[in-house]
C-alpha cells in the first residue's frame, strides 16, 4: 500500500511538471480515483490539488471534477472553509466549461454565500467575475454588469490589480456584446476607456499577456466602430507585447483578430489592397487552429477567408473555402451529437441499475405489503365513497372545463390554418420571384443582348450619315440600359448572393448597392456569429430588411441609414434606423400599402416581435427579433 502511495504520489509530481510546462497530459479516471482513495486529506494536500485543478486543459473536464469533489468531501472543517469554497467555485468553473449553466450558477451562488459569511473577498471577486461571463449571455447584459461591478469594488479594496484590469476588459465586453440591444446607456467612448483603464493597470503588474490582449481588443473595438487609422495604431502595439510562449487559443485568436480588422476596413473603405492584407493573418490563424485541431477556430477562419477571397473576386477559392467551413460544421455537429448519444446511453444505464435495485427491494418487502393490502383495503372502501361524493360534486365543474378546453382547441386550430395560409402565400412568393428573376435574366436577358449582338453586326454592314450613325449609337445605348436596369431588376428579385454565399453577404451587398445607387450613407453592422440559416429563414429575413430600407429610400428623407443583423442561438434580431423625418403610427396603421403586412405576415410566421420607435423630425427605428 505504502509503495502505491509514493507511485501515486510520484504520478502527480511527473504530471504537474507537465503541466507547469504546457505539456498536454490526460489523466485516466480510474487511476485518479484510486490514488484519491489513499491520498492523505491534510490542507497542504488538498491545495495541492486545488493547483492540479487550475493546471489541467478542457480535455480532462472529468477528472477536474473527480478531484473538485473529492476537496468538497474532504474540506469541511472549520479551517479548510475557504479551500471548500475555492473546491465549489472550480466546480462552478468546470460545468460552465460543459455549457450546463444552471449548475455552474448554483454552485457559484454556494462560492459567494460562503465567501460572505467568511470575508473571503479574493474568492467573491472571482465568483462575481466568473458569474458576468455567464449571465452576459444566459441572462441579461444589466445582470452581467451588476456582477462585474461587484468584482471591480472588491479588487479595488483588495487592491488585486490582475483580476481588475480583466474585470475592466470584462466590463467593456459586455457593453459592447449588448451594444444594439441598448440595454445599457453608453457608447463606444465608455468602451474605449475601460479597455484603455484595462491595459494601464497591466501595464503597472508587468502583466505582459493582458497587456496584448488589452491592445487587441482596444483595436478590435476601433474597427468595429469604423475607427481604422486608430485601429491599426493599437494593431502596432499589440505586436509590441507579442509574448513569444503564446499558444492554444490565445494565438489563434491573435492573428485572427489582426484578419478581421483588415477586412472590416477594405470593405467598409472599399479597399480590395487591405482585405488582401487580411488573408495571411487570418491563413495563419487556420494553421494554428488546424495545429491545436481546434474545430470551432478551423470552421469560424475558413468562413472568414471564404468572405475575403469573395469580396477580390477570386471566387473559386472562396467557394473552396466555404465548403471547408461546411465540413468542419459537420464534424462538430457529429461530435456533439455523439456526445448526447454517450450521455443518453450513461443515463440508461443509470436507470437499468436503478430499477435492478427497486425490483430486489420490492422483492424482499413483498411479504410487507400483503399484511397492508389487507389494511388498506378497508381504509380504500372508506375512500371510495368519499371521492364518488366528490366527482358527483365535482361533475359539473369538469363539464364546464371541458367546454373551456374545447373553445382553445378551436382557436388554436384556427391560429394554425391562418399560419398555414401565410405560410403558403410567402412560399408562393418567393418561388414566383424567383421564377421572374430566372426568366428575366436567362431568357429576356439573353434575347436582348442577342438582339444588341444583331445591332452592331447590322452597323458594320450599313452606310449611314453621321447624324444617322450617331442616332444609331443612341439607341445601342439605350438597349444597354434597359439590359442594365433588367439585370438589376432580376437580382433584386432573387439576389444572387443570398443563394450563394448566405444572409450577411447578401445584406452586405443589398446595403453596398443602395448607397451607390443614392445620396444615402448606408452603415451595415453584422453582429453575434455568422452561421448558416434555413432558406426560408434567410429569405424572409433578407425579405423584411430590403422592405424597410427600400422604405426609407422612398418616405424618410434621409441621409443616414443604419442596418444591424445579428444572429445568436436560435433567434435573429434585426434593427433599421434612419435620420429622416419620421411617420406617424396612426397613419400607418391605416396605410393600404402591402409592404408593411408582408413585413408583418414573415414575423409572424417565426412568432417574431416588432418594436417601432418614431417621432416628427427624429427618425425612425425598427427593431425585430425572429425565432429560427
Amino acid at each position: 500500500m505504502q509503495n502505491k502511495k509514493r507511485n501515486y504520489a510520484l504520478f502527480l509530481f511527473l504530471f504537474f511538471s507537465f503541466a507547469t510546462s504546457n505539456a498536454q497530459v490526460t489523466i485516466k479516471l480510474d487511476s485518479l480515483k484510486a490514488g484519491l482513495k489513499n491520498e492523505k486529506k491534510d490542507t497542504n494536500t488538498l491545495k495541492k490539488y486545488l493547483i492540479l485543478i487550475d493546471s489541467l486543459d478542457s480535455d480532462n473536464l472529468e477528472a477536474k471534477k473527480e478531484i473538485a469533489n473529492w476537496i468538497v468531501i474532504n474540506s469541511k472543517d472549520r479551517l479548510s472553509q475557504k479551500i471548500h469554497s475555492m473546491a465549489y467555485s472550480a466546480l462552478g468553473n468546470i460545468y460552465a466549461e460543459l455549457n450546463e449553466y444552471p449548475k455552474a450558477i448554483a454552485y457559484y451562488d454556494s462560492v459567494s454565500s460562503i465567501a460572505k459569511a467568511n470575508t473571503f473577498l479574493d474568492v467573491e471577486a472571482n465568483v462575481q467575475f466568473a458569474l458576468s461571463k455567464i449571465y452576459v449571455y444566459h441572462l441579461t447584459a444589466i445582470d452581467a454588469l451588476k456582477a462585474i461591478d461587484n468584482a471591480i469594488q472588491i479588487c479595488l479594496q483588495t487592491k488585486d490589480y490582475k483580476l481588475l484590469a480583466k474585470s475592466l476588459f470584462q466590463k467593456s465586453f459586455i457593453i459592447q456584446y449588448d451594444y444594439s440591444n441598448r440595454n445599457i446607456d453608453t457608447g463606444y467612448e465608455k468602451i474605449f476607456a475601460l479597455k484603455e483603464e484595462s491595459i494601464s493597470i497591466s501595464k503597472s503588474i508587468n502583466d505582459t499577456n493582458a497587456i496584448l490582449r488589452g491592445y487587441i481588443g482596444l483595436a478590435e473595438s476601433y474597427a468595429d466602430n469604423n475607427e481604422f487609422d486608430k485601429s491599426i495604431e493599437y494593431l502596432k502595439e499589440a505586436d509590441n507585447f507579442k509574448v513569444p510562449g503564446i499558444k492554444g487559443k490565445s494565438i489563434i485568436g491573435y492573428y485572427f483578430v489582426f484578419g478581421k480588422i483588415y477586412l472590416l476596413k477594405g470593405i467598409a473603405l472599399k479597399s480590395s489592397l487591405d482585405i488582401k492584407k487580411s488573408i495571411p493573418f487570418f491563413e495563419k490563424s487556420h494553421e494554428y487552429a488546424n495545429m491545436y485541431n481546434n474545430l470551432d477556430w478551423k470552421a469560424n477562419n475558413a468562413g472568414w477567408l471564404s468572405s475575403a477571397y469573395y469580396k477580390i473576386n477570386e471566387f473559386k477559392t472562396a467557394f473552396d473555402y466555404l465548403k471547408k467551413k461546411n465540413a468542419y460544421q459537420d464534424t462538430i455537429n457529429d461530435q456533439e451529437n455523439s456526445k448526447a448519444i454517450n450521455e443518453l446511453k450513461r443515463k440508461y444505464d443509470i436507470q437499468l441499475k436503478e430499477n435492478e435495485i427497486t425490483k430486489l427491494s420490492n422483492q424482499n418487502q413483498q411479504k410487507a405489503t400483503l399484511n397492508k393490502i389487507l389494511i388498506g383495503t378497508s381504509a380504500a372502501l372508506l375512500f371510495i365513497g368519499f371521492i364518488s361524493y366528490r366527482n358527483f360534486k365535482n361533475k359539473q365543474k369538469v363539464s364546464s372545463q371541458k367546454q373551456e378546453l374545447q373553445k382553445q382547441k378551436i382557436i388554436e386550430l384556427e391560429k394554425d390554418k391562418q399560419l398555414s395560409a401565410i405560410d403558403a402565400m410567402l412560399h408562393g412568393q418567393e418561388e414566383e420571384r424567383s421564377r421572374i428573376a430566372k426568366d428575366l435574366h436567362d431568357g429576356l436577358g439573353g434575347m436582348l443582348s442577342g438582339t444588341k449582338l444583331s445591332f452592331i453586326n447590322m452597323k458594320e454592314n450599313l452606310v449611314l450619315t453621321p447624324e444617322n450613325a450617331m442616332q444609331f449609337d443612341k439607341s445601342l445605348s439605350m438597349l444597354d440600359n434597359t439590359i442594365a436596369d433588367l439585370r438589376k431588376v432580376a437580382h433584386n428579385l432573387m439576389p444572387e448572393a443570398l443563394v450563394k454565399f448566405g444572409l450577411q453577404d447578401a445584406v452586405s451587398d443589398f446595403c453596398n448597392s443602395i448607397q451607390s445607387s443614392t445620396n444615402l450613407k448606408v452603415i451595415y453592422q453584422p453582429l453575434g456569429e455568422k452561421r448558416k440559416l434555413s432558406n426560408t429563414a434567410e429569405v424572409f429575413t433578407y425579405r423584411i430588411i430590403q422592405e424597410l430600407v427600400n422604405n426609407v429610400v422612398k418616405h424618410a428623407n434621409a441621409t443616414q441609414i443604419i442596418v444591424q443583423l445579428s444572429t445568436n442561438n436560435n433567434k435573429v434580431g434585426l434593427v433599421v434606423e434612419d435620420d429622416g423625418k419620421g411617420f406617424d403610427m396612426n397613419a400607418l396603421a391605416n396605410s393600404k400599402g402591402a409592404g408593411m403586412d408582408n413585413i408583418k405576415y414573415r414575423v409572424q410566421y417565426f412568432n417574431g416581435t416588432i418594436d417601432t420607435v418614431t417621432s416628427a423630425g427624429n427618425g425612425a427605428s425598427v427593431n425585430i427579433e425572429l425565432n429560427v
